[in-house]
């Protein structure tokens, strides 16, 4: 893996997105937050531990330490170990296991807001976010991945998209209203139905073709398929806990989660 570039905690998130997408295959992203004093032997130790199987972030391994400390590491120590998200204070991202997500949308927020939100997208695809031994920091990865209600008041929106699956320019007017603009509130879920168009011939959906329609809706949130309909949120409903049935072979789609104010 090639040297790292830095990038502030406080820096945007599009900032982090460019700078991944600037960056070389096998290359590694650390994320610090302003501040936090942050040596060499830090970093090479936080990209060490994503040569781990299916590491897509490293950390420190929690501890009271309120700034970084390096400490000696026993050459039987087991590999590192899982963590449940990666630390928004200090953390090195494997830019190929960002890369395979296949997302390129705008992320609002701080690079550190990236962070969490990444760490969320990667989970669900099977990567893993690693401790890194030998580099210890005050942090709680169970905070640092809530899951509970959604954060107050969300807007819904329902809508018939008669076919999707040859229309990626479709694809991305529906996920405009995700994202809202001049005259279109922004939509924190939807509901779809009409997936498939039997006049189009497009009314069977392979696997493959689900997860471009997901990416191409909401990149870097969430997606619930069926032939028939689909649920899409976005990133702000990351931490949602979202439990979805079918019936009818999917031709009905029910979504349910905790609501709840701030």
């Amino acid at each position: 893996m090639t040297d790292p570039a830095t990038i502030a905690g406080d820096a945007s998130a599009g900032d982090l997105l460019v700078a991944i997408a600037s960056a070389a295959p096998g290359a590694a992203l650390v994320v610090a937050r302003s501040g936090l004093n942050v040596d060499p032997a830090m970093v090479s130790t936080l990209v060490r531990a994503i040569d781990a199987a299916d590491a897509a972030t490293a950390s420190p391994v929690p501890s009271g330490n309120h700034t970084p400390a390096l400490y000696a590491v026993h050459g039987l120590l087991p590999p590192p170990a899982t963590l449940a998200a990666p630390c928004p204070d200090l953390c090195a991202l494997s830019v190929d296991a960002v890369a395979a997500l296949g997302a390129t949308a705008t992320m609002a927020g701080t690079a550190a807001d990236a962070v969490t939100t990444l760490g969320a997208m990667l989970l669900r695809q099977g990567w893993r976010h690693v401790a890194a031994p030998g580099l210890a920091l005050e942090w709680d990865p169970a905070a640092a991945a809530p899951v509970g209600p959604a954060p107050g008041d969300i807007r819904i929106g329902v809508c018939n998209v008669n076919g999707v699956k040859t229309k990626a320019a479709k694809r991305a007017r529906i996920g405009s209203l995700h994202e809202g603009g001049e005259t279109t509130a922004a939509h924190d879920m939807l509901f779809l139905c009409e997936l498939g168009n039997k006049a189009q011939g497009s009314t069977k959906l392979s696997t493959e073709d689900c997860h471009s329609i997901v990416t191409d809706i909401t990149p870097y949130g969430r997606g619930w398929i069926t032939p028939y309909t689909a649920i899409t949120t976005t990133a702000v409903m990351n931490g949602v806990d979202i439990q979805v049935a079918y019936v009818e072979g999917g031709r009905v789609t029910r979504a349910d989660y905790e609501w709840g104010r701030q």
